[in-house]
């Protein structure tokens, strides 16, 4: 069976091959929520989440794995880019952190 229609397999393949090829530059944070982009002249360079204690983090980054399911919509409308999310099993999207 390959991947297509399969989120939980590709998001594990996609996991696996980001930390073998970027492991020293790439942090996966399990159980943070992500609530807000740090944008800069329309640059990303951050991201704010709550952590599992109800505390905000920021953490720099140029780029971001954006797994939010129809939240996603909201929160990159929230810094003026369009993402044309809707609730459909396997929808994913690919955006430049330059817009």
């Amino acid at each position: 069976m390959d991947s297509s229609g399969d989120v939980s397999l590709f998001c594990r393949g996609l996991l696996k091959n980001l930390l073998s090829r970027h492991g020293d530059r790439f942090k996966l944070v399990p159980g943070e929520e992500v609530t807000d982009f740090e944008v800069d002249e329309k640059i990303l360079f951050g991201v704010t989440s709550r952590n599992q204690n109800g505390d905000f983090v920021t953490r720099q980054c140029d780029k971001i794995v954006l797994a939010l399911g129809v939240r996603s919509a909201e929160l990159c409308n929230s810094i003026g880019v369009p993402c044309p999310v809707y609730p459909a099993k396997g929808h994913l999207v690919t955006v430049s952190s330059r817009f």
